[in-house]
């Protein structure tokens, strides 16, 4: 991968996880509750980055 394209990816993803700790998911247990853990946690980060500019 271009340097140009994988810098804005690594801070999308550093912003994704400062806002919302999404990579703390220890009480999932099934595939289901992974997908609606992150999920849930990408919808949180994106209602706060429209609310929040």
């Amino acid at each position: 991968m271009k340097p140009k394209v994988r810098q804005p990816i690594e801070g999308l993803f550093n912003w994704l996880i400062e806002k919302t700790d999404f990579q703390r998911a220890s009480k999932v247990r099934s595939t289901k509750g992974l997908l609606v853990h992150v999920f849930g946690k990408l919808a949180a980060a994106f209602i706060y980055l429209i609310f929040n500019p």
